[in-house]
């Protein structure tokens, strides 16, 4: 009998290392909330009723060249709902994955993939959310980590309920307890607050995901006032609650025939279990064809620094919006799905969507109403007076600014206005205030400018929205020149 007091031990075990030959890729597994405290859900998450413990057993076979590793923590209910629990358990999974790959200098900069089934995606988002807060601990594994791969975890509210209330659905899922009981425990504390989401969106688009979803309904039977019954009988995790949304192939996202428990269970290499392990494995080879740098390689390096943000604030929207703008849904509609789709064949695209028409026909505000309502999907968002060159120039000065700005205020950091400088490739630019020389020649304005590209550029940055208002004089000069390689611009 399981010993339900003592609970899953924290673990790393690696479960497959490669024989005779260095690993290429470093896969762990993170399971979800344990409410029974059963010692062995680490391995049970992953293991079929016939004993097959898939990550060992089976996807070897699929990826031969990566280590496979089982992460394994104490989680019950009553812990794990506060959003310090959540917390706790991503800060051991990085202290130990950090000291396992300590071993040599190719083991620490690894690429990762982390694989989470139910909340235990939770925890590994959590987890990339304190690397980038803790830096210069744990950065080496935000920097290493490159693939995410989702079984049934909960990133929204779906199908009309909440995101608490999807929670709730998993602990009664796993643990018969009462639903309403739960619902009141997942307050403002909860492991679900938006913050922890807002954070992770700023990273999301850096990595590349699979996601799996349920498609059959969980059914919970337990003895309720002396009467055996049913409990429970849904999809716990639906499509819309579990996928992610990132734009174009930066997501690839796939149904299974199993309900929530199932849906991270294979007997073999099966019907069942092939797209599954196709995935992964054309998610490893992917990773090592990318051979992406971290964020910071597209920047001048400076080995006096370890730690250095070039994640793009995003500049307030100075326009006034007007109070009798309404309806256009279609274009705002349009333009969303112009923007988010992707080409599959580069990593980096560019898409463009140009508003024309005669002056006061409302082209502004069609602009001003797609940004407020779909803000929070990217990571920054710049509004850019293009009226003419010099203040479509500004523009571009300004997103280094707030660049500039964010490292010299974050207490963490402690880095010098020099030293920015050097790191953005403007040495001798930034005043001792923090602020860009007001006197900018050509020549210089031009490297500034290209210090803004290079930003916007590089893969933390790609998922940002550019608008560039009140290009009216087409002949006078030529905008495109201001455009980054990146996603969203209009």
């Amino acid at each position: 009998m399981a010993n339900r007091r003592n609970g899953t031990p924290t673990l790393l075990r690696e479960l497959y290392n490669p024989p005779g030959t260095e690993p290429t890729v470093d896969i762990v597994f993170v399971h979800g909330l344990n409410p029974l405290n059963t010692q062995d859900f680490a391995e049970k998450t992953w293991t079929h009723a016939n004993g097959a413990l898939w990550p060992r057993d089976i996807l070897p076979s699929n990826v031969p060249e990566c280590r496979i590793l089982l992460f394994g923590y104490n989680s019950n209910v009553a812990f794990d709902v506060s959003n310090q629990g959540i917390k706790d358990h991503a800060n051991t999974l990085l202290d130990r994955l950090g000291r396992n790959r300590k071993v040599t200098e190719n083991s620490k900069t690894r690429p990762i993939i982390f694989v989470g089934h139910s909340l235990g995606g939770l925890v590994i988002k959590q987890a990339l959310i304190n690397a980038t807060n803790n830096y210069e601990e744990y950065g080496v594994i935000k920097e290493a980590t490159r693939g995410l791969v989702f079984f049934g975890t909960p990133h929204r509210g779906g199908n009309g309920a909440s995101l608490g209330q999807v929670a709730a659905n998993i602990i009664t899922a796993v643990s018969g307890a009462d639903r309403n009981d739960i619902l009141r425990s997942l307050s403002s504390d909860s492991i679900l607050t938006k913050n922890s989401n807002d954070d992770f969106r700023h990273q999301s688009e850096r990595y590349r995901v699979l996601t799996f979803y349920e498609t059959r309904k969980t059914k919970v039977d337990r003895w309720l006032s002396g009467i055996f019954g049913c409990v429970f009988n849904a999809i716990v995790v639906d499509a819309d609650s579990a996928k992610l949304g990132l734009a174009g192939a930066r997501e690839n996202q796939l149904p299974i025939d199993a309900d929530h428990s199932g849906i991270c269970k294979f007997e073999s290499a099966d019907d069942r279990y092939e797209p599954v392990g196709g995935l992964i494995e054309q998610l490893v080879e992917r990773i090592l064809e990318d051979k992406t740098e971290p964020e910071e390689s597209v920047l001048p390096r400076d080995s006096g620094v370890s730690a250095f943000k070039t994640l793009l604030p995003s500049s307030r929207l100075n326009v006034e919006r007007s109070p009798n703008f309404s309806g256009r849904e279609y274009e705002i509609n349009r333009i969303y799905e112009h923007l988010t789709t992707l080409s599959s064949s580069t990593r980096l695209s560019r898409r463009v969507v140009v508003l024309h028409g005669l002056g006061g026909i409302g082209k502004t505000e069609i602009a001003l109403a797609y940004a407020f309502k779909y803000r929070h999907e990217y990571t920054a968002v710049f509004w850019i007076d293009a009226t003419n060159s010099q203040t479509a120039t500004l523009g571009l000065l300004q997103i280094v600014q707030g660049l500039i700005d964010a490292n010299i205020t974050d207490e963490y950091l402690a880095i010098d206005c020099a030293t920015i400088a050097r790191r953005l490739g403007i040495p001798g630019l930034v005043q001792e205030d923090g602020l860009l020389n007001s006197n900018l020649g050509e020549v210089d304005k031009e490297r500034v400018i290209k210090a803004a590209k290079r930003l916007v550029e590089t893969e933390e940055n790609k998922n940002v929205l550019i608008i560039y208002d009140n290009y009216d004089d087409i002949e006078s000069y030529d905008l495109s020149q201001n455009f980054p390689l990146i996603q969203g611009a209009f």
